[in-house]
């Protein structure tokens, strides 16, 4: 308290020399406890001095709903947006340039992608966010150049002298622009994507190329095609196997399963570590830890019955917003031959434990057309028939039945 009664901000923006040229330059970040935003004018003289001054900054708590790191930058990039409008009314000056920083590449997939099919909660803030601003003003820069982090992170020790990093930085924009880091958002996007890529793509490595879900109507021929870019990639790395010379073996259809889920990622670096994951987290009972390949597995106590396949004793986790769950529960439906909820929920679970299954199954079953046209029995159609004419009954037992006004 005593170093916030001392803080002193210099409100004069200009010095003594001739204006050239104003710009806005305006910082988001955002962590799991707070998101904020601070706006800085680059002034340039006619003599080519060059001036970063200290307008105003904001910062908002986040929500006591868990969000997650990628929805928080979203939200910090819609509180500098707004931040930027309120310093242009209220502010006379002639900008020449406005140009927004992250270091979420998340956010900048998001803003600078063309086909927008977003969630309700991604498309809003990404609507009004391009409302006030062009894609080409939004560029990305690392983290440690970027002045709004200091407003984030919870320090001991803060500098609020009006030489601090907070009021004169950041000194990149001091130099010329063609020497300041970072890039301009592209529809290409990056891997981080929690929203996009599950709903189109499916990782088949670490390190290799996407394949389009849209382009496969079938899980099994998504999962052989899977298989194919797998050996493909092994064998251009030199990796061949004398099995290859035939067709798929069972170990690469299996193999072509393994695939990472984007939609956890405060789980992933505790079962990295072997901790236990948050409570809050929709998989905390399963007890997961990371697999190969970055694959989430659960882990329990069925663990101990040797006699089933290591599938069903670890199956891989995956999210009911993955892309790849709709595919899975419709071709086990398939497979099972249409039966009942219990059947193929115990089908898929040999393999995959998908978060609210039943809701998906259920889902899957209202969509299907043959269930919907499922023809009744012949004996239930027959003309003028008498009532309960034909009459199925379940035994099971024991039975309680009185007689002679005791049981048996």
């Amino acid at each position: 308290m005593e170093k916030v009664g001392r803080f002193r901000s210099p409100r004069h923006y200009f010095g003594s020399g001739l204006v050239k040229t104003i710009e806005m330059h305006v910082f988001v970040d955002a962590s799991q406890s707070a998101f904020a935003s601070v706006v800085y004018w680059r002034i340039t003289y006619e003599d080519g001095d060059v001036q970063v001054k200290f307008v105003c900054a904001k910062t908002k708590c986040a929500p006591m709903r868990t969000m997650t790191i990628p929805w928080l930058e979203l939200q910090a990039a819609v509180l500098g947006m707004r931040l930027m409008d309120t310093v242009r009314q209220h502010h006379s000056v002639a900008i020449a340039e406005t140009v927004l920083w992250t270091d979420s590449k998340t956010v900048l997939r998001w803003i600078g992608s063309t086909h927008r099919r977003y969630k309700q909660f991604v498309g809003n803030r990404v609507a009004e966010i391009l409302e006030s601003t062009k894609v080409a003003h939004w560029r990305w820069l690392p983290s440690a150049d970027n002045v709004a982090d200091d407003a984030t992170r919870a320090q001991r020790s803060v500098d609020l002298s009006e030489e601090s990093r907070w009021l004169r930085r950041p000194a990149f924009l001091r130099r010329p622009a063609g020497s300041w880091p970072g890039t301009a958002p592209t529809d290409e996007g990056d891997a981080e994507d929690e929203e996009e890529m599950p709903s189109e793509f499916v990782l088949v490595g670490a390190s290799d190329p996407f394949i389009s879900l849209q382009r496969f109507s079938s899980y099994r021929r998504l999962l052989r095609t899977t298989a194919w870019v797998l050996r493909f990639i092994r064998q251009c790395r030199e990796q061949r196997d004398e099995l290859e010379n035939y067709g798929l073996s069972v170990a690469e259809c299996e193999a072509a399963e393994d695939f990472p889920d984007e939609a956890f990622p405060d789980e992933m670096q505790p079962a990295e570590k072997g901790l236990d994951v948050a409570k809050r987290s929709d998989i905390c009972g399963l007890a997961p830890y990371l697999y190969a390949n970055g694959v989430l597995r659960a882990y329990g106590r069925i663990d101990a019955v040797l006699c089933i396949p290591y599938s069903a004793r670890r199956p891989v986790i995956l999210s009911h917003r993955h892309g790849l769950t709709g595919m899975i529960v419709r071709d086990a439906h398939v497979r099972m031959k249409h039966q009942n909820l219990d059947a193929t929920m115990a089908e898929i679970r040999t393999r995959f434990w998908i978060t609210r299954l039943r809701r998906e199954l259920r889902s899957v079953i209202s969509g299907c057309s043959e269930c919907k046209l499922r023809p009744l029995p012949e004996d239930r159609l027959d003309a003028n028939g008498w009532p309960f004419k034909s009459t199925g009954l379940d035994y099971f037992g024991p039975l309680l039945m009185t007689v002679a006004r005791h049981q048996e």
